[in-house]
């Protein structure tokens, strides 16, 4: 997933998402509440359906919480101990209470600042992606470059939009547009010229500029190749990961996502997430992978741990690393072992070979 408003698209189960339940139901005491005295909860979710996940024990009707953790998890009657008259009492009615879900790869801030542009996610004809960018230009007329992200590759013939299609729609300004899934991106003309992009610009050690039957380059960029262009985008500030970041969170926090895993962090993303965490409005907890150059290998190992040691917070923990191993099978930039079908042979390409990828891992474990 690389946009968080498209990764986060189930139905919401429940008015309210507690994360922790099973734990806490795993862990609470199977005998009668003891008689001595308690503090009362701050917070009392009573009257249920509450759903623990707990195979033995799979649901409750009330979830008490104190200081921000949960305290007690059991029926209405037994839960009497723990409600004071300072407790603040949430009537379920009969809306079902549950943990709160964790995604395992999402991409918030980069998904969240994407919505906020031209969102192509979901659009599956070309006339229609190409009537949503001609729109949003049209309406930010100051914007230096037009940019966005989701273009589904399924979309265009051999998911090769071109450079045409996008000059049509904005022929007085630089366009640029990352795919779906990160691994391809759109230039038009202005965009590729501004680049110095052309025929005679070779690929990337990593990466593929796609080209027309005379060898010019036609709009769509794999992998490395989308940097050529990408770098001369506009620098994103502060101010811009705080606002993808908030708004990534709005949609998480709705479809009851309390915990996510960021799938590829740079120090701009940490640092964003850290302001928010020190803010307290982090309300997610986020475990970052850091994004390695693999180019750089094992030397790339003491920044990484340094980015570790540096961001972590209440919830903020930086310790994942990202490791492009290749790219993706549907743009055949994949390493697989039989060539792909209509190429030259062409069986794609690893960014680190065993001995070097062997190196790398062994370098982080010893890290931690």
């Amino acid at each position: 997933m690389r946009r968080v408003a498209h990764r986060f698209g189930a139905a919401a189960l429940a008015a309210a998402v507690l994360a922790g339940v099973a734990a806490a139901v795993a862990a609470a005491p199977k005998s009668k509440p003891k008689r001595a005295r308690r503090e009362p909860a701050d917070v009392a979710f009573v009257r249920g359906p509450v759903y623990t996940v707990d195979g033995a024990r799979s649901w409750a009707e009330t979830v008490a919480v104190s200081k921000g953790r949960i305290v007690f998890v059991g029926t209405d009657a037994a839960s009497k101990p723990w409600i004071g008259d300072h407790t603040r009492i949430v009537e379920l009615q009969g809306r079902m209470l549950l943990p709160a879900f964790h995604d395992s790869h999402a991409h918030p801030i980069e998904g969240g600042i994407g919505s906020l542009e031209v969102d192509l996610h979901g659009i599956d004809a070309p006339e229609a992606v190409l009537e949503k960018i001609r729109a949003y230009a049209a309406a930010h007329p100051d914007a230096a470059w037009v940019r966005g992200s989701g273009w589904e590759l399924p979309t265009f013939p051999n998911a090769n939009p071109t450079k045409e299609m996008l000059d049509r729609v904005v022929p007085d300004r630089p366009a640029f547009f990352w795919a779906m899934d990160g691994h391809s991106a759109w230039a038009n003309s202005r965009a590729l010229a501004i680049a110095g992009v052309t025929k005679d610009t070779p690929d990337p050690p990593h990466g593929r500029i796609e080209r027309d039957a005379s060898g010019v380059p036609s709009g769509a960029l794999r992998e490395e190749a989308s940097g050529l262009v990408s770098r001369h985008l506009p620098k994103r500030t502060a101010r811009d990961y705080a606002a993808g970041l908030a708004q990534a969170l709005k949609i998480a926090n709705a479809f009851g996502l309390t915990s996510l895993q960021e799938a590829r962090a740079s120090e701009e993303d940490l640092a964003a997430y850290a302001a928010a965490d020190a803010r307290g409005t982090l309300t997610a907890r986020i475990v970052a992978s850091i994004y390695c150059n693999t180019d750089r290998g094992v030397s790339d190992v003491p920044r990484i741990a340094a980015l570790r040691a540096k961001y972590r917070g209440r919830r903020l923990r930086a310790t994942g690393v990202k490791i492009f191993a290749d790219g993706v099978i549907e743009t055949k930039t994949a390493a697989v072992l039989e060539p792909y079908l209509g190429t030259n042979g062409d069986r794609g390409k690893a960014n680190l070979e065993p001995a070097a990828f062997k190196e790398l891992a062994t370098a982080l474990d010893k890290q931690g």
